[in-house]
């Protein structure tokens, strides 16, 4: 019992390991969120006036500006939307 214990734990491991080195792309969550923000503060938007625009709680807005969270594709449409910019400009962005 004690070796599936180990053979549970090691799987879990490695499975947060590969989660957060391939899936989590800190760096370009990190490039967008500074992108986005730059982008928002151009257009003279608070935080709270884009989330208004977006029906985006302004905390998900301050993630996603902070790197903090990978949002979904549908709330970057509407954020872009927003905006009045097309989506691919929210990726024009160097890491």
């Amino acid at each position: 019992m004690q070796i599936c214990t180990d053979l549970t734990s090691i799987i879990s491991h490695f499975s947060h390991v590969r989660k957060k080195n391939y899936l989590r792309r800190e760096k370009e969550l990190i490039a967008l969120g500074k992108h986005l923000r730059s982008i928002r503060m151009k257009k003279k938007l608070t935080m709270k006036e884009l989330a208004d625009m977006t029906d985006i709680d302004h905390s998900q807005i301050s993630r996603i500006e902070r790197g903090l969270i990978s949002t979904s594709v549908s709330q970057l449409f509407a954020i872009a939307e927003s905006l009045e910019i097309n989506i691919k400009d929210l990726f024009d962005f160097d890491v």
